[in-house]
């Protein structure tokens, strides 16, 4: 009956666009990954001065063990500064009686007094790309690390930071690589499971567009920025919802327009791990802000779209960016049309529904392995997962963690219409 045959026709031609694509960015990072580095990139004459500035409001809780990390770096920042943006819990008591900090409202570092240690930026409450502003402002560093205060970075993170902007004097702006943390109750354990397989791949991806000079994602919870790059772009805007991924098509756009050989790179040693939301419920507007703040950014710079004056970021990344704009819409239609099928008389259509099903959970099973062990063998890292395990994880993504982040992407559509959220990490 066509009526019953609808709603299979639909979730067919969905998963098979849905297939097609995950099939792409796999195949797409596997040829990037093989391929052989380009030019040898110059040098700077020595390495550069870093300062790191940690955002941080009402964290008082994360705030100890962050600085506790930084502090014992194996390649000690020049300077670490707390940009406090005017936190009202216990964050001005902890670091007052635990680290011996007086609050600075202007200038931390007096003319002509060595740029050292740890200082403390009390600002008046006015949202995180404000407070990152006016921190960078004081600092007097060649490159100016960011991070969130709930991550707890690597202890060869500022080192590997310091080392990537040495090695590459065309490198502008650099990213590090998150790795989700949770509690250890059952059910956060699981959505640490799926987002770590989502990170993996997403720092697989962003490691194959940097091979094409295309990479504009960045992580606001760990990056870092060299000032020339910072001054000449005019630092983060306040009124973007992500305020990290529009610096970075900011920095393109910049380089692109004044003929400079700026970079965006990704740095496997800089490695953090940063809280993950823990339930579905907290997933779910973690990606609304997130989605709200990258359709509100692919939008201001659409000019870039199929642009070959941007090259490969261009004709490339901007088209699958905007294919991610309505993954959301066409994953949630598919699920529906496939739970009306499954309540349907059966229909020829159903078994190539579910067909199809299984081969794109085999696909993705065997990819979430790969990429496992190929983030390992980048990063150095260990492994945290058998691998049946991991395979499972893949193979179960896309039917129900998924699901999850595209509820969050659809609200992500509204808070872009509405284009307001709270302070943003």
């Amino acid at each position: 009956m066509p009526g019953s045959f609808a709603p299979a026709q639909a979730a067919f031609a969905g998963t098979l666009a849905l297939f097609a694509y995950d099939a792409a960015v796999a195949g797409h990072v596997v040829r990037q990954l093989r391929r052989a580095r380009g030019e040898r990139a110059r040098a700077r004459a020595k390495p550069p001065s870093i300062t790191v500035i940690l955002a941080a409001y009402n964290e008082a809780a994360n705030l100890p063990a962050a600085i506790a990390r930084l502090l014992n770096q194996s390649d000690p920042p020049d300077a670490i500064l707390i940009a406090d943006d005017g936190s009202i819990d216990a964050t001005a008591d902890i670091l007052a009686t635990q680290f011996g900090l007086n609050p600075a409202t202007a200038d931390p570092y007096p003319a002509n007094a060595p740029m050292t240690g740890l200082c403390w930026l009390r600002l008046q409450h006015g949202g995180k790309a404000r407070a990152m502003n006016l921190a960078v402002a004081r600092a007097r560093s060649e490159v100016v690390m960011l991070l969130d205060a709930d991550t707890l970075i690597g202890r060869g993170a500022v080192g590997a930071m310091r080392d990537a902007f040495a090695h590459d004097a065309d490198l502008a702006v650099a990213t590090g690589i998150l790795e989700p943390m949770t509690q250890n109750a059952v059910g956060a354990r699981v959505m640490r499971a799926f987002q770590a397989h989502e990170y993996r791949m997403t720092a697989l991806q962003s490691r194959a567009w940097e091979k094409d000079n295309a990479l504009q994602l960045v992580a606001g919870a760990c990056m870092a920025i060299s000032r020339e790059c910072f001054d000449a772009v005019g630092g983060f805007d306040p009124d973007c919802l992500a305020e990290d991924y529009d610096l970075a098509h900011r920095a393109h756009l910049h380089a692109n327009r004044h003929g400079l050989s700026w970079k965006i790179g990704v740095v496997a040693g800089a490695v953090v791990h940063t809280e993950a939301p823990a339930t579905p419920l907290a997933l779910i507007r973690q990606r609304r802000r997130w989605f709200g703040g990258f359709l509100q950014t692919h939008w201001r710079y659409r000019g870039m779209i199929g642009n070959p004056r941007f090259a490969r970021l261009g004709t490339r990344l901007m088209v699958a960016k905007t294919f991610d704009a309505a993954q959301p819409l066409l994953g949630l239609a598919t699920a529906a049309s496939l739970g009306a099928a499954l309540f349907a008389p059966a229909t020829p259509a159903l078994g190539l529904v579910l067909t199809a099903i299984v081969a794109r959970a085999v696909m993705n099973g065997g990819t979430a392995l790969w990429a496992e062990r190929t983030y390992r063998a980048w990063t150095g890292g260990e492994r945290e997962a058998r691998a049946p395990i991991i395979v499972l994880v893949g193979a179960a993504e896309a039917l129900s963690y998924r699901l999850l982040r595209h509820i969050g992407e659809l609200l992500g559509w509204m808070t872009f219409w509405r284009g307001k959220v709270g302070w943003r990490s």
